[in-house]
């Protein structure tokens, strides 16, 4: 029984193993893509949309980043939804509206509340056909509207996934910086090096846009109970009508969002994310958060020393190894793309937690609630 246990244990890392290997070529291959061609793409009419609650420590930079697109003014819309803010956000966006050059449509949720109600209403008063969108604590970068115009010159493209990085800040805990650093440039990492093999699994909603017409032929966002989720199910739904989802990994089209500054908001932000998982039908999402959960498994019990006995122990330190060199050589990549790699610094400490935090968000996101822009969520 013992010896069945442990060749089911080295086939599963063996798994993982070719698993990451697989990612890691699919990475270099989505960096190989062509990038950026200012010259000679036609100029499309694009919507952003952006739903929001309670930012007023940020709505003003996300719209003066906006200002700054290299991208002529008239022919592009910001459409703000309000999702029943209770801080001033609004009187500070009507007062930047008033010497913004942007155009800016103001919208407010009546009854319903949440992303997802936010964003479908501002996508039904979209002018135009394609719809950027992006969070309202990021700043986007001076080419971003050009990339995704680029892009969507070509009719194919249905949904463009774009890059995600933390803003330079400091929360004045390095731990908590650099691990939460490291956990979304593995994130990243995946969504990218997934794409580069033509399988689509994982998105961000701070950097995406897509057909508006496609977006109503799937019927919109999912009808989940979820707070989030507006950016991977509707992935899910153009996956599913076979849409062509293509990417641009390009360090100047790079999204830049907050770091959360505490380590009670960033286990909160975790299990918001983690509680999405039960709901997930990608087959290849599915496979690859199993096989991910399922390792850092084993590595608690090599921990625990379930394995380390009689002769295992050498298996053991085996497993680790591999697992920590494929890990590396993945974040690596994805630290000289994001310039972070004075994070890797903090790689072992971040590779020994890592497998206790994996597996504790994992349960508790089944068990307990969170809590997400003032408001108290069960999933």
């Amino acid at each position: 029984m013992q010896n069945l246990i442990l060749y089911l244990i080295v086939f599963t890392s063996t798994i993982y193993f070719l698993s990451m290997v697989y990612i890691i070529i699919g990475w270099l291959k989505q960096q190989k893509q062509a990038t950026f061609q200012q010259a000679n793409a036609p100029q499309n009419n694009i919507s952003v949309v952006i739903a929001f609650r309670n930012e007023s420590d940020n709505i003003i930079a996300c719209l003066s980043a906006l200002e700054k697109q290299l991208y002529n003014n008239n022919l592009f819309e910001v459409i703000l939804i309000n999702d029943h803010s209770e801080d001033n956000s609004v009187k500070q966006i009507k007062g930047h509206q008033e010497k913004s050059k942007l155009n800016i449509q103001l919208l407010h949720l009546s009854s319903e509340h949440g992303k997802k109600a936010a964003l479908q209403l501002g996508i039904e008063n979209a002018n135009y056909p394609i719809i950027a969108s992006t969070d309202a604590d990021c700043e986007v970068p001076e080419n971003w509207l050009s990339y995704i115009n680029q892009s969507f010159s070509n009719n194919e493209t249905a949904m463009l996934l774009g890059p995600v990085g933390f803003k330079e800040q400091t929360s004045g805990n390095l731990l908590l910086d650099s691990f939460q650093e490291l956990d979304f440039l593995a994130m990243q990492a995946f969504t990218f090096g997934a794409l580069g093999n033509n399988l689509p699994i994982l998105n961000n909603g701070a950097n995406i846009a897509y057909k508006k017409a496609i977006f109503e032929n799937v019927n919109g966002f999912d009808r989940h109970k979820t707070p989030s989720g507006d950016d991977i199910f509707l992935l899910e739904k153009f996956v599913d009508q076979q849409q062509v989802i293509n990417g641009i990994l390009d360090e100047k089209f790079i999204v830049k969002t907050d770091k959360t500054s505490t380590f009670s908001a960033f286990i909160q932000q975790r299990l918001r994310w983690a509680s999405k998982a039960k709901k997930y039908k990608n087959s290849n999402l599915i496979y690859f958060s199993s096989i991910v959960y399922i390792s850092n498994l084993i590595q608690l019990l090599i921990y625990a020393e379930i394995l380390l006995v009689d002769s295992f122990w050498v298996v053991g330190i085996i497993l680790l190894t591999s697992k920590w060199l494929i890990d590396f050589i993945l974040l690596y990549l994805a630290a000289n793309f994001f310039n972070k790699k004075k994070h890797l610094v903090l790689f072992v400490f971040a590779a020994l937690i890592y497998p206790i935090y994996i597996v504790f968000i994992g349960l508790l996101a089944l068990i307990t609630n969170f809590k997400w822009k003032g408001r108290r969520y069960h999933e």
